[in-house]
């Protein structure tokens, strides 16, 4: 990866697991702006054994798994669709884990959150 990370935009650092040798590791960046910058350039890791991904709360991933279930059948139902944040766009309009899961949404039936 191409960006300057000085120590002091860290806050925190640590593995996860019983091991502790290798296994995950947790870093809480200092500002969004610069988490922002790391996942943008994740992309550069491809083939290597290094990846990154976001640490999220058990309900945001919950509601992510809906969307993601929504955003594949979307797209093999030849819908366009993308998924941004808390948010699913099929044809440009916007839905919430909610609206996709409720009796009357697009997805009913999809996994609940």
């Amino acid at each position: 990866m191409e960006i300057e990370l000085p120590e002091n935009n860290l806050n925190n650092c640590h593995r996860v697991g019983l091991n502790r040798k290798r296994g995950p590791l947790v870093v809480e960046l200092s500002s969004f702006r610069l988490r922002h910058d790391v996942h943008s350039n994740a992309f550069k890791l491809k083939n290597t054994p290094v990846s990154c991904c976001e640490d999220l709360i058990s309900e945001d991933r919950a509601v992510r798994r809906v969307l993601i279930d929504c955003l594949k059948k979307a797209r093999k139902g030849g819908r366009k669709a993308q998924s941004r944040g808390r948010f699913l766009f099929i044809d440009n309009k916007k839905y919430t884990a909610d609206e996709l899961t409720q009796a009357n949404g697009p997805y009913y039936g999809a996994s609940s959150v």
